[in-house]
Protein backbone atom coordinates (compact mmCIF):
# COMPACT_ATOMS: atom_id res chain seq x y z
CA UNK A 1 0.00 0.00 0.00
CA UNK A 2 1.42 3.46 -0.87
CA UNK A 3 1.79 6.53 1.17
CA UNK A 4 -0.64 9.21 0.14
CA UNK A 5 1.67 12.30 -0.01
CA UNK A 6 -0.95 14.84 1.67
CA UNK A 7 -0.64 12.82 5.42
CA UNK A 8 2.91 12.83 5.34
CA UNK A 9 4.13 14.58 8.42
CA UNK A 10 0.36 14.12 10.56
CA UNK A 11 -0.17 12.02 13.47
CA UNK A 12 -2.32 9.32 11.63
CA UNK A 13 0.47 8.46 9.45
CA UNK A 14 2.76 8.64 12.23
CA UNK A 15 0.71 6.00 14.20
CA UNK A 16 0.63 4.22 11.05
CA UNK A 17 3.91 3.82 10.44
CA UNK A 18 4.89 2.81 14.07
CA UNK A 19 6.55 6.02 14.11
CA UNK A 20 5.21 8.33 17.06
CA UNK A 21 8.07 11.34 17.22
CA UNK A 22 7.47 12.16 13.12
CA UNK A 23 4.56 13.92 14.07
CA UNK A 24 7.00 16.31 16.49
CA UNK A 25 8.26 19.40 14.86
CA UNK A 26 11.62 20.51 16.61
CA UNK A 27 9.73 23.85 18.34
CA UNK A 28 7.26 21.23 20.02
CA UNK A 29 10.16 19.34 21.39
CA UNK A 30 11.53 22.46 22.69
CA UNK A 31 8.11 23.42 24.46
CA UNK A 32 7.87 19.91 25.74
CA UNK A 33 11.57 20.26 27.53
CA UNK A 34 10.93 23.89 28.82
CA UNK A 35 7.42 22.50 30.86
CA UNK A 36 8.96 19.62 31.99
CA UNK A 37 11.89 22.22 32.97
CA UNK A 38 9.64 24.40 34.83
CA UNK A 39 8.03 21.82 36.67
CA UNK A 40 11.11 20.86 37.78
CA UNK A 41 11.87 24.48 39.11
CA UNK A 42 9.50 25.41 41.78
CA UNK A 43 11.83 26.81 43.96
CA UNK A 44 12.22 25.78 47.40
CA UNK A 45 9.98 23.65 48.88
CA UNK A 46 11.02 22.99 52.60
CA UNK A 47 10.27 26.16 55.12
CA UNK A 48 14.04 26.73 55.91
CA UNK A 49 14.72 26.58 52.38
CA UNK A 50 11.71 29.04 51.84
CA UNK A 51 12.72 31.23 54.56
CA UNK A 52 16.55 31.48 53.64
CA UNK A 53 15.37 32.13 49.89
CA UNK A 54 12.74 34.93 51.11
CA UNK A 55 16.47 37.30 52.91
CA UNK A 56 18.62 36.91 49.78
CA UNK A 57 18.06 40.51 48.56
CA UNK A 58 18.65 41.26 52.47
CA UNK A 59 22.47 40.74 51.99
CA UNK A 60 23.61 44.08 50.47
CA UNK A 61 20.31 45.95 49.69
CA UNK A 62 21.42 46.89 45.96
CA UNK A 63 18.07 45.77 44.52
CA UNK A 64 16.01 48.14 46.94
CA UNK A 65 14.17 50.55 45.47
CA UNK A 66 13.96 53.57 48.72
CA UNK A 67 16.81 54.62 50.99
CA UNK A 68 17.00 55.02 54.50
CA UNK A 69 16.82 58.41 56.24
CA UNK A 70 20.48 59.11 55.95
CA UNK A 71 20.38 58.40 52.22
CA UNK A 72 17.11 60.30 51.98
CA UNK A 73 18.80 63.67 53.40
CA UNK A 74 21.70 62.98 51.24
CA UNK A 75 18.78 62.82 48.31
CA UNK A 76 17.64 66.26 49.56
CA UNK A 77 20.91 67.99 49.27
CA UNK A 78 21.95 66.46 45.86
CA UNK A 79 18.42 67.98 45.02
CA UNK A 80 19.66 71.62 46.36
CA UNK A 81 22.78 71.29 44.59
CA UNK A 82 21.21 70.24 41.03
CA UNK A 83 18.17 72.86 41.56
CA UNK A 84 20.52 75.93 42.75
CA UNK A 85 20.60 77.50 38.95
CA UNK A 86 17.61 76.39 37.63
CA UNK A 87 13.79 77.02 37.67
CA UNK A 88 12.50 74.90 40.22
CA UNK A 89 9.58 73.74 38.34
CA UNK A 90 7.77 70.57 38.99
CA UNK A 91 9.32 68.39 36.35
CA UNK A 92 13.16 69.41 37.40
CA UNK A 93 12.25 68.55 40.65
CA UNK A 94 10.90 65.40 39.56
CA UNK A 95 14.19 65.11 37.51
CA UNK A 96 16.62 65.84 40.19
CA UNK A 97 15.62 63.65 42.55
CA UNK A 98 15.69 60.88 39.70
CA UNK A 99 19.25 61.80 39.32
CA UNK A 100 19.84 61.97 42.72
CA UNK A 101 18.80 58.86 43.78
CA UNK A 102 20.42 57.41 41.02
CA UNK A 103 23.68 58.62 41.83
CA UNK A 104 23.47 57.75 45.73
CA UNK A 105 22.69 53.98 44.29
CA UNK A 106 25.45 54.37 42.33
CA UNK A 107 28.03 55.00 45.39
CA UNK A 108 26.68 52.68 47.46
CA UNK A 109 27.44 49.88 44.85
CA UNK A 110 30.85 51.63 44.33
CA UNK A 111 31.38 51.49 48.09
CA UNK A 112 30.77 47.60 48.12
CA UNK A 113 32.67 47.28 45.07
CA UNK A 114 35.89 48.86 47.29
CA UNK A 115 34.81 47.10 50.26
CA UNK A 116 35.48 43.98 48.16
CA UNK A 117 38.28 44.82 46.28
CA UNK A 118 39.74 45.29 49.99
CA UNK A 119 39.22 41.89 50.53
CA UNK A 120 40.60 40.34 47.45
CA UNK A 121 43.64 42.23 48.27
CA UNK A 122 43.64 40.57 51.83
CA UNK A 123 43.55 37.44 50.51
CA UNK A 124 45.98 37.83 48.07
CA UNK A 125 48.26 39.35 51.14
CA UNK A 126 48.64 43.09 49.59
CA UNK A 127 47.96 44.05 53.08
CA UNK A 128 51.20 42.91 55.19
CA UNK A 129 48.86 42.69 58.74
CA UNK A 130 46.49 40.36 56.91
CA UNK A 131 48.89 38.44 55.03
CA UNK A 132 50.33 36.96 58.24
CA UNK A 133 46.81 36.54 60.11
CA UNK A 134 45.47 33.74 57.11
CA UNK A 135 46.50 30.64 56.04
CA UNK A 136 47.14 29.77 52.89
CA UNK A 137 43.55 27.53 52.27
CA UNK A 138 41.78 29.81 53.76
CA UNK A 139 43.11 32.57 51.80
CA UNK A 140 41.94 30.55 49.07
CA UNK A 141 38.65 30.23 49.82
CA UNK A 142 38.56 33.81 50.60
CA UNK A 143 39.73 35.04 47.78
CA UNK A 144 37.59 32.58 45.82
CA UNK A 145 34.40 34.07 48.05
CA UNK A 146 35.63 37.67 47.11
CA UNK A 147 35.93 37.03 43.66
CA UNK A 148 32.41 35.63 43.14
CA UNK A 149 31.11 38.41 45.06
CA UNK A 150 33.11 41.00 42.79
CA UNK A 151 31.40 39.11 39.62
CA UNK A 152 27.42 39.05 41.06
CA UNK A 153 28.40 42.61 41.83
CA UNK A 154 29.07 43.62 38.38
CA UNK A 155 24.96 43.51 37.46
CA UNK A 156 24.56 46.12 39.84
CA UNK A 157 27.35 48.18 39.08
CA UNK A 158 26.10 48.77 35.60
CA UNK A 159 22.56 48.78 35.78
CA UNK A 160 23.43 51.95 38.33
CA UNK A 161 25.59 53.55 35.85
CA UNK A 162 22.93 52.86 33.47
CA UNK A 163 20.33 54.62 35.29
CA UNK A 164 22.47 57.44 36.40
CA UNK A 165 22.93 57.99 32.88
CA UNK A 166 18.89 57.94 31.92
CA UNK A 167 18.28 60.18 34.50
CA UNK A 168 20.92 62.61 33.92
CA UNK A 169 19.83 62.92 30.30
CA UNK A 170 15.74 63.10 31.36
CA UNK A 171 16.97 66.45 33.69
CA UNK A 172 19.29 67.85 30.70
CA UNK A 173 15.91 67.77 28.31
CA UNK A 174 13.91 69.53 31.29
CA UNK A 175 16.56 72.17 31.92
CA UNK A 176 17.84 72.87 28.64
CA UNK A 177 14.25 72.57 26.85
CA UNK A 178 11.27 73.08 29.48
CA UNK A 179 7.94 72.59 28.48
CA UNK A 180 8.80 69.66 25.82
CA UNK A 181 9.18 66.61 28.05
Amino acid sequence: MGVDPLSIGSGEEAERSGCSRAAELPGDRARQANQRNARASTGPRTDSGKARSSQNARKHGLSATSFGLEAQGEVKRLVAVLLEFTAGTPDAITAAHEVAEAQIHLQRVLALKSQITGEILEALGGLPEAAQAVSGSRRSAALAAALEALSRLERYERRAYSRRKSASRRFDDVICHPGET
